[in-house]
């Protein structure tokens, strides 16, 4: 259990995931967590995130979005886990995720997000844009091969699933 942290400057409320790292959730809960910068409750930054199980809940992102989870430049993989009642002021109250550009040598290199989700419970959340889920960021991909998104708000553009930027989503199943 992660529970009642607050990053003032920068991202991850509770957990930062960095650079070519791997981070597995397989159970357990990441709740109440609060960040200025991005991703309440996780921020995954060009690495790879597992969540399988457990809840990311009651977390809240001031800044650029993901009261839940931040996917900048990442992959995610979302394997029954519940995501519900997490805030973010912008974007992406469940999830955000954009791509990532850094450079290397003087030359831009661009990471794009890609998630995959089975299972997974996305339910409650809000935000001012993607209440439920934000996906944006060019060549990015969202496969959703079951899940639920359901009951969440959005206080400018859609509550549920917000998909932008040159993204292919697939979703199949039920």
């Amino acid at each position: 259990k992660i529970t009642g942290n607050r990053t003032e400057k920068g991202s991850g409320g509770a957990i930062y995931v960095s650079t070519n790292c791997t981070f597995k959730m397989t159970g357990g809960s990441i709740t109440g967590n609060r960040v200025t910068g991005a991703g309440g409750g996780v921020y995954v930054l060009r690495a790879t995130g597992t969540f399988s199980g457990g809840s990311i809940s009651g977390n809240y992102a001031e800044g650029a979005g993901g009261g839940g989870i931040y996917v900048n430049g990442a992959t995610c993989y979302l394997y029954g886990v519940s995501i519900t009642n997490n805030e973010a002021k912008a974007t992406g109250g469940g999830i955000n995720s954009a791509r990532s550009t850094v450079k290397k040598n003087g030359v831009a290199v661009d990471y794009s997000p890609n998630i995959y989700m089975a299972g997974a419970y996305i339910a409650n959340n809000k935000a001012k844009t993607g209440g439920g889920m934000v996906v944006s960021g060019n060549g990015g991909k969202l496969n959703m091969s079951s899940g639920t998104i359901t009951g969440n708000e959005s206080t400018g553009s859609c509550g549920g699933l917000y998909v932008s930027a040159k993204i292919t989503m697939k979703i199949t199943g039920g």
